[in-house]
């Protein structure tokens, strides 16, 4: 059941320090996900128990794609030394799946997005594709993974009936999602450049110089997230457009003219913040 194979991916990640002391390092990068599936779910109804279910299927789907990312990375860079091995791949993709069937089992169509996920991430990690090596396939896969956990959240309770305001929601998650994972690309440049992937700052390296590319990508994930500030500044929620637009202005202070590891994890908790005061404020 469900419980139970939450209570076993418990069991196994709490049962070795270091391997569960690297996924709490890396949950920062896991809950803009969860939250926009949350936000998602808010768009189409009030919060219900199967929120939190849904919502805790895409932490270990996500978790997994994360194990797949990492995992597979050390392959292209020798020197990264890795937290994770073949049987940890194996046991979070027997899981992951598995829970994804026990939606669709009983009938439960945000299922489906989030079987999407799990695919998209083996394209998007595996050697045998390895999408994150090119432009604009991971771009788009980042987009695909925002925007198709937003629709899992919208369809928990099993509406497939879509409004044009939800169809928006969509748009923009997918744009927005797609446009703020160049910024990912910026602290990866060096490793990217070694390992021979694609991203939008390799490409652009002869043409532009990194900080004019990097100024340029920071710009325009700015101006989408202005866009919910100027939703609220028109919906008279005068506290969240001060709140919103204050953590706009940090994330451009706080990212600057370069972003290393740790300035993107910031970057990442500023996210997840921006995300959860939209959620109540929707």
């Amino acid at each position: 059941s469900y419980s139970q194979l939450v209570f076993v991916i418990i069991i196994y990640t709490t049962s070795r320090k270091d391997f569960f002391l690297a996924l709490v390092k890396r949950a920062n990068h896991l809950v803009p996900f969860v939250v926009i599936c949350m936000i998602g779910a808010r768009v189409d109804h009030q919060l219900v128990f199967e929120d939190i279910q849904v919502s805790s299927i895409v932490a270990i789907c996500f978790l997994t794609a994360l194990l797949h990312n990492d995992y597979f990375d050390r392959f292209d860079d020798r020197s990264r030394k890795s937290y994770t091995g073949s049987d940890d791949i194996s046991i979070f993709n027997f899981v992951a799946s598995y829970l994804v069937l026990l939606l669709l089992a009983h009938g439960k169509i945000s299922g489906l997005p989030i079987a999407l996920l799990l695919l998209l991430s083996f394209l998007y990690s595996y050697p045998f594709y390895r999408a994150k090596k090119y432009f604009p396939a991971i771009m788009k896969i980042e987009g695909i993974w925002g925007g198709s956990l937003c629709l899992s959240g919208m369809t928990v309770m099993g509406n497939v009936q879509f409004s044009t305001e939800k169809l928006w929601y969509l748009f923009f998650v997918f744009g927005g999602w797609s446009f703020v994972s160049t910024l990912k690309d910026a602290k990866d440049f060096k490793e990217d450049y070694r390992a021979k992937n694609r991203s939008v700052f390799i490409l652009f390296k002869n043409k532009y110089s990194f900080s004019r590319t990097y100024l340029f990508a920071l710009r325009l994930v700015l101006v989408l997230f202005l866009v919910p500030v100027f939703w609220a500044y028109s919906s008279e929620k005068y506290m969240v457009t001060a709140l919103l637009s204050l953590n706009t202005a940090v994330i451009w202070l706080w990212c600057g003219r370069f972003l290393n590891s740790s300035r993107y994890e910031g970057l990442l908790a500023l996210t997840s913040l921006y995300l959860i005061i939209l959620y109540f404020a929707i």
